[in-house]
């Protein structure tokens, strides 16, 4: 929060997932998307950016 980057993706290969926290209007991150194995994911702030699951842990 000090550098106030706005988004930030943590992405957990033994759980294969990836959980996307978001800074929000109170400048307090938020978790904006979380999913697991399959599915797309999107960004908040990188409008048209996605990422396939499915695609990242083959």
């Amino acid at each position: 929060m000090k550098y106030r980057v706005k988004e930030y993706w943590i992405v957990n290969p033994m759980l294969n997932s990836i959980t996307i926290y978001a800074l929000n209007k109170e400048e307090v991150y938020e978790q904006h998307a979380i999913k697991t194995e399959q599915g797309m994911i999107t960004s908040k702030f990188l409008n048209g950016f996605h990422l396939e699951l499915e695609h990242i842990f083959q």
